[in-house]
């Protein structure tokens, strides 16, 4: 039985750890609209379709920055495995994972793709690693898939938001699969550029003395965030290990987690780049 992923307790953004790196370029982001449905009218729970997204619009899947698009990187990708009919049709909103830095380990890529038709839904999770030095700009090569995990389940709407309860396919049967489940929230999140990089909030030469460990969160580089639409998904008694899901449409939404022991414990949400490509995590 697999259970998400573990976090260290580095790794996160500010409403999941105690590192408190914010959300944003510094400062509250300025307030947003109300919250949305996912398309087609109020408390409507349907992902929109990309022909419901107007071009340059509020709700338009992220866009990937031109320049960040010639430097990022190949990743090899293998197909999921198969998912109902419905739900293989229906269009996937992404959140992603990128786990990095100097401190010793292999550099970890998962990737989380949500689908739903009606009130069925499905989370796909895939997940690649790389043994690249952490001081490299780009981390390729990637491996295949270390592991690819298929839920399937219900989507249901609640006070404030929808429920997700998923069952983690089972070649013996679907008695086999354990169960997880997430509350949802719709809403507007504010994220960094697809090609922006955590670096040091402040110069390890200007720490002051006995500072120089104290877990600098890091800034993004650049500094300009955006919002977008996510659902932001929380998981329901599961342990520790269970993790928040930020999931965007088109390309998605990537969690970046920068460890580089004493100069920066950098984290935070960033657009993600397209399938098959992971942005540079260092200027």
């Amino acid at each position: 039985m697999w259970c998400l992923p573990v976090l260290a307790a580095s790794a996160a953004v500010a409403s999941l750890t105690a590192c408190g790196a914010p959300r944003g370029g510094g400062g509250d982001p300025a307030p947003g609209p109300a919250p949305l449905a996912l398309a087609g009218g109020p408390g409507s729970l349907v992902a929109p379709a990309p022909a419901q997204l107007a071009a340059g619009g509020p709700d338009a899947a992220p866009a990937v920055d031109a320049a960040a698009a010639v430097v990022a990187e190949s990743v090899p990708s293998l197909p999921a495995p198969p998912l109902p009919a419905a739900l293989a049709a229906a269009p996937a909103w992404v959140h992603r994972r990128l786990s990095t830095g100097l401190v010793p380990g292999q550099h970890r890529l998962a990737t989380y793709r949500l689908h739903r038709a009606g009130r069925a839904a499905a989370l796909v999770w895939e997940e690649q690693t790389s043994d690249a030095p952490g001081q490299q700009r780009d981390l390729g090569p990637w491996t295949a898939p270390a592991l690819v995990e298929q839920f399937v389940g219900t989507i249901t709407p609640e006070r404030g938001g929808v429920r997700l309860t998923l069952r983690a396919v089972d070649p013996r049967g679907p008695d086999h699969g354990y169960e997880q489940r997430w509350t949802c929230r719709t809403g507007r999140t504010q994220v960094a550029a697809a090609g922006a990089v955590r670096v040091p909030a402040v110069a390890p030469d200007d720490r002051a003395e006995g500072a120089e460990c104290d877990g600098d969160p890091g800034r993004w580089v650049p500094a300009r965030t955006r919002a977008v639409a996510t659902l932001t998904c929380d998981p329901i008694d599961q342990p520790e290990d269970g993790i928040q899901l930020v999931f965007a449409a088109g390309a998605g939404v990537e969690h970046l987690d920068v460890n580089d022991d004493c100069t920066m414990q950098g984290t935070g949400l960033r657009l993600a780049s397209p399938a098959g490509v992971v942005a540079p995590v260092r200027p």
